[in-house]
């Protein structure tokens, strides 16, 4: 019997990381799925012992598909090549780093039961700490509309409500025959989108041929949060990902004159962005000539959408000592107060 769901890793140097994901698949594996649920993972030339890990788990998992590069090739193409080599009909595409939450696989596979044709599916996350021990709140996906399981028929809405989220790795399971499918139409201009977000592009393909893709409610997958390690100047470079990368994605597939295009942009501009300036300013993480860049790149992308001037564009003038002044008060009045009327 074929995989109906290959577990697709990219991974490099993650191997302190590797035994809790592996563990969590592991503790799923049972005799009615161990002959459908596959591992398939690419390693981008790990300097760690992130092999040897490997071949220990590699005796536990009937079916384990194990690749390695001889140097490192950039993570887009190990993401590429994680799925690549997978046999099974679906991939669900996992950080290295992540887990899968207790009882996600079964669900998955139920849901694709279900819903056999579709081109993919989201799943919702746990946040977590480093350390994989506490749960951490956040935002929820897609404003907090969406509370329940969801079969999306159209391009524009997919868009507007997940998006964003397409950027999150470990919560995407895609069609392995669509995806392979888009990368050989694309073949020849796929490096033009190697900017850690090479997934987006193919998705977003993916939908725009065929607009039927599912989210689950359920949080089947645990996000081990402050680890963006495949990055080298991490915070500006993710800022730079969010909204360059984003933007040429979502241009060059739907259109820059296209709803899905728009939505997106706004979306961004009034979460992403307004996250990552927040935590710059708060943490001191940008040089003014950081800050000048952001500036410029803002106004340049997002001043068609109204919800950028008076929610990022205002924190961007904001200075700095007087948001601090701001939260201060905030933590020290009606943030014990909140709390205070919750208890």
């Amino acid at each position: 019997m074929s995989a109906k769901l290959s577990i697709s890793i990219p991974t490099y140097n993650r191997a302190k990381f590797l035994p809790d994901l592996f563990e969590s698949i592991l503790s799923q594996i049972d005799e009615k799925n161990q002959n459908i649920i596959e591992i398939a993972i690419s390693d981008n030339a790990s300097t760690d012992n992130t092999e040897e890990i490997i071949n220990i788990y590699k005796n536990k998992f009937k079916n384990f598909v194990y690749f390695r590069w001889d140097r490192n090739m950039g993570a887009d193409r190990n993401y590429l090549k994680c799925v690549e080599i997978a046999n099974g009909e679906f991939c669900w595409l996992m950080g290295s780093d992540d887990v899968i939450e207790k009882g996600g696989i079964d669900y998955v596979l139920e849901s694709l039961r279900e819903t056999p044709d579709v081109v993919g599916i989201s799943v919702n996350r746990y946040a977590y700490d480093y350390s994989l021990k506490n749960r951490l709140r956040e935002k929820p996906i897609a404003y907090g509309k969406l509370t329940f399981d969801f079969l999306f028929t159209e391009v524009e809405d997919i868009v507007y409500y997940l998006g964003d989220y397409f950027g999150y790795i470990s919560g995407q399971i895609i069609n392995k025959r669509l995806w392979d499918n888009i990368l050989e139409i694309n073949r020849y201009k796929i490096s033009e989108y190697f900017n850690a977000y090479v997934h987006i592009f193919v998705i977003f393909n993916m939908i725009n041929k065929k607009p039927y893709w599912k989210y689950i409610s359920k949080r089947c997958v645990g996000w081990r949060s402050n680890n963006d390690s495949f990055l080298s100047d991490v915070f500006l470079n993710r800022i730079k990902l969010d909204i360059i990368g984003y933007e040429k994605i979502a241009g060059d597939v739907f259109g820059r004159d296209s709803k899905a295009y728009h939505s997106l942009m706004a979306k961004i501009s009034t979460i992403h962005v307004f996250s990552y300036v927040w935590i710059g300013k708060m943490e001191n993480k940008f040089s003014w000539d950081d800050y000048i860049y952001l500036f410029k790149k803002c106004l340049n992308y997002y001043y068609k959408y109204p919800k950028f001037w008076y929610k990022t564009f205002i924190l961007l003038i904001v200075p700095t000592f007087v948001l601090k002044f701001l939260r201060f008060i905030y933590r020290k009045t009606f943030k014990k107060f909140i709390i205070k009327e919750n208890l």
